[in-house]
């Protein structure tokens, strides 16, 4: 591992307190948005989507459905992730960038489009799972990215979903997995708390 990776997740905290006054231009969170997207996920899924609340009044809408929590306001974006539960479908549409530039082969191609049907369809709490996990590999890379680039972020689960699906739009196929604060930080942070042993939760088989 380099140093630079190591730092970056030794470093890496849950940042509640943001300087308010430090702004993000739109192109940066893109920027951020683009990294996001080059995790991974089953089948190149890509099952996730975003929703940046970044005016003064998005925030104060969203401030009430997290509970009253400031970071939402003082932090200079707050970004919805979500997964999709429609993920597997119109997968060969998503895959076809990788058959133009020959990086996946087309019986490869329909093959993963088959077998993501077959696992997939009709079976509503599989989806969820993946729109889950597809979402928090995404949100990690994010925070990551975001790290690499001297900003603070912060992972929440404390919201109301179904108030931010309706207060934000979400579509029926969208499951906001978390909301990710992110901007410069200020004082009054807690360095990263310390882990339990690597050995209590490590075993080789």
């Amino acid at each position: 591992m380099s140093n630079l990776t190591h730092d970056l997740i030794k470093q890496r905290v849950s940042t509640s307190f943001y300087d308010r006054d430090r702004a993000l231009d739109p192109s940066a969170i893109t920027a951020l948005i683009d990294l996001a997207t080059r995790a991974p996920s089953a089948y190149n899924m890509q099952n996730w989507s975003f929703v940046v609340v970044q005016s003064e009044q998005a925030k104060q809408r969203l401030l009430p459905i997290t509970y009253g929590q400031q970071k939402v306001v003082d932090a200079a974006a707050t970004i919805i992730v979500c997964g999709r539960l429609d993920g597997h479908t119109r997968l060969l549409d998503k895959l076809q960038p990788a058959l133009d530039q020959g990086v996946v082969q087309e019986e490869v191609a329909r093959k993963w489009a088959d077998v993501a049907h077959q696992n997939y369809h009709d079976r509503a709490q599989r989806q969820r799972d993946e729109a889950i996990r597809s979402a928090s590999l995404a949100g990690m890379t994010l925070m990551l990215a975001a790290q690499a680039q001297g900003l603070a972020t912060g992972p929440m689960i404390g919201f109301d979903a179904d108030a931010l699906a309706r207060e934000f739009g979400l579509d029926e196929q969208e499951v906001p997995a978390m909301l990710i604060t992110v901007g410069y930080a200020s004082e009054g942070n807690w360095s990263q708390k310390p882990r339990v042993d690597v050995q209590s939760v490590l075993r080789f088989v």
